[in-house]
């Protein structure tokens, strides 16, 4: 995906809402400076694999791959994307980030199950 003008990019985790921060209403509540003003460029991709195995009609086995990159960091990283109180105005650490990195891989396992 290429977004010239970031108007199709929502805000990163951690970055959820434009709101102003109750106690600085200059500042918006994110403490990430990630914009998604006009002329900001994103470019994304991902791609994915998964490994189906289904035994009888009723039980399916997924394991799946997924692998996603950005041009800027956007993606959750180790580090968490919400404060040591779970909001992300409200950190106890004042010099506390979200950590947003490039890049993400998953590994996903599901079962479903059918009657």
């Amino acid at each position: 995906m290429t977004n010239p003008g970031r108007y199709l990019v929502l805000y990163p985790t951690g970055q959820a809402s434009p709101l102003p921060d109750p106690n600085n209403p200059a500042q918006t509540e994110g403490r990430y400076p990630f914009s998604a003003n006009p002329g900001d460029q994103f470019k994304g991709w991902d791609c994915s694999t998964n490994l189906d195995w289904m035994p009888n009609q009723s039980f399916l086995f997924r394991m799946e791959y997924v692998h996603r990159h950005a041009s800027v960091p956007y993606f959750a990283g180790a580090g968490g994307v919400t404060s040591q109180t779970g909001y992300s105005t409200t950190a106890l650490d004042p010099n506390w980030r979200p950590d947003l990195v490039k890049s993400e891989d998953r590994i996903i396992f599901a079962v479903l199950f059918r009657l």
